[in-house]
């Protein structure tokens, strides 16, 4: 390629879009202090931030931290792809006025300065609940609740200065707080959440859900009426990987609200979950004991 020389008027407009390419290139190389071709403006990358996050921007002055590099691999089921940590560490600043919590998967871009930030509009994390969701009986929309970070293995993270709040900005979810109830129950309800942006809080992206139905067997003959009775051993139903929420599941007994079925001591009962009446609610007695 010809290089424009001084004082040249006619020069081909496909020269100059090349010779402006080479000097981008030169310029970026020049400011980073090496000669290796530097990752262009824009690029994406996927990193995993270190376990104290990256602080939030104080006015004028922004923060960094060195993460790491991960990597999208493929796995043995179509469209589906795994992160993989790798030997590479970057350093990512965060403009943001929210810090980025420790030991999470976010998107990072590239400036046109070749400086790396922070994109939190994909940030995600995994939580484990520390309070009740909703915290009072009824489920509505905007609830929420605080929540301890839980890492790729599975760790949670019970610091009180790592909690943070996620939000169910739709009113659907229905979770147990952690310890509610003793082990091998102990275990609160877990999910993954996504911070927003725009509302600037996680949202609850998924969750683990409330059992809608269940079944157990009777603890003693009942005869068709109204009212209440109690069935023991119980499992969930559906859906599938739900916890029960509103009862220890280790109790002997869950109190089902009665719907003119009667059976023997030891017959199986089939329950259902009634959001309106925050109860269990008998959904058949479909054989004897």
């Amino acid at each position: 390629m010809p290089i424009p020389k001084i004082g040249q008027k006619d020069i081909p407009l496909k020269d100059w879009r090349r010779f402006l390419r080479v000097a981008d290139w030169f310029e970026r190389t020049i400011e980073q202090g090496n000669s290796t071709l530097q990752p262009s403006y824009g690029q994406s990358l996927i990193v995993k931030t270190p376990v104290d996050g990256i602080d939030a921007r104080d006015g004028t002055t922004i923060f960094s931290a060195t993460c790491i590099k991960c990597v999208a691999a493929e796995t043995s089921t179509p469209g589906e792809r795994t992160l993989h940590e790798t030997d590479e560490e970057l350093v990512v600043y965060n403009a943001e006025e929210q810090d980025v919590p420790g030991e999470i998967f976010v998107k990072t871009t590239l400036s046109p300065k070749g400086t790396r930030y922070v994109d939190r509009g994909q940030g995600v994390r995994r939580f484990e609940l520390k309070d009740n969701l909703p915290s009072s009986g009824s489920v509505s929309t905007g609830q929420q609740a605080t929540a301890h970070p839980v890492n790729a293995a599975g760790v949670v993270d019970t610091a009180v200065d790592r909690e943070f709040e996620v939000h169910d900005e739709l009113g659907v979810y229905r979770g147990r707080k952690k310890d509610k109830y003793s082990s091998p129950h102990s275990q609160g309800s877990r999910g993954v959440a996504r911070w927003s942006p725009d509302a600037q809080e996680w949202e609850i992206l998924s969750m683990q859900p409330h059992a809608l139905q269940i079944k157990g067997p009777l603890t003693g003959a009942l005869v068709k009426a109204t009212g209440s009775f109690n069935i023991d051993g119980v499992t969930v139903m559906q859906p599938p990987g739900a916890i029960i929420t509103d009862t220890d599941p280790a109790t002997s007994t869950f109190g089902i609200t009665n719907r003119a079925f009667d059976g023997d001591n030891n017959a199986v009962c089939i329950a259902t979950w009634d959001e309106a009446a925050q109860d269990w609610l008998a959904l058949d007695i479909p054989c004897p004991a």
